[in-house]
């Protein structure tokens, strides 16, 4: 039983936010390897930043349907788990996004 489809957009447009955030990073990467580049690496880390916020906005969408009765207790413990894990693994991706910008800032 899934609830609205409201949460469900919500649920897909995080995945979808965590898959970004790390093709940023992976594209930072690249970036370094072809040289120390402020202006480009500035809009991946400006783009990062921007994910971060929209999965911090979809966060709280999906905790307000999650604390709504939507989900029987178990499984909203589950899915509420499940979602903090993935913020942080875009937490990561941030904050690897700013070592790397550093790096070019320091060295470019």
């Amino acid at each position: 039983r899934r609830p609205c489809k409201r949460q469900c957009t919500a649920e897909n447009a995080y995945r979808q936010a965590v898959r970004e955030a790390a093709e940023v990073v992976l594209e930072m990467v690249r970036q370094l390897r072809r040289g120390l580049q402020v202006e480009p690496m500035k809009a991946l880390s400006d783009k990062l930043r921007a994910i971060e916020i929209e999965a911090g906005r979809l966060m709280l969408e999906i905790y307000r349907d999650l604390y709504a009765g939507k989900y029987e207790p178990v499984q909203m413990m589950i899915v509420r788990d499940f979602y903090e894990i993935l913020e942080k693994a875009i937490d990561r991706c941030r904050e690897a996004g700013v070592v790397i910008y550093q790096i070019v800032l320091k060295n470019g």
